[in-house]
């Protein structure tokens, strides 16, 4: 369940999807009119093969986190294939027995299509 803050990073998110206009530069213009106060930032490498890359780092919110990497955040084409590798500094107890701390890097694969 998101909290309020979160719930409306979703719903910029999706309206900033939905006006998108396929480019690389505006994904940097969405993410930064969404994570500006952050200090986070994101690098797209386009593969030239319809995969791209989508390379997050200095990400310290876990639902944050958690949405970037199942692909509610930033925007894709159609039939083009998506990597997210997310660099955090997260560290947080939120799962019971095991502790995520330190940076943490994680790759999130979508097949094209999705």
């Amino acid at each position: 369940m998101l909290d309020d803050d979160h719930f409306r990073l979703l719903l910029k998110a999706q309206i900033a999807k939905n006006q998108w206009d396929g480019t690389i530069p505006q994904i940097y213009d969405i993410w930064d009119s969404l994570f500006a106060s952050s200090g986070s930032q994101l690098q797209i490498i386009d593969n030239f093969d319809m995969t791209m890359q989508a390379i997050v780092t200095g990400m310290s919110d876990v639902d944050s986190s958690l949405l970037i990497s199942h692909g509610l955040i930033i925007p894709r084409p159609m039939g083009v294939g998506i990597t997210i590798i997310a660099d955090t500094e997260i560290s947080d107890q939120t799962y019971a027995g095991s502790v995520v701390s330190g940076n943490d890097s994680q790759t999130i694969t979508a097949p094209a299509g999705n």
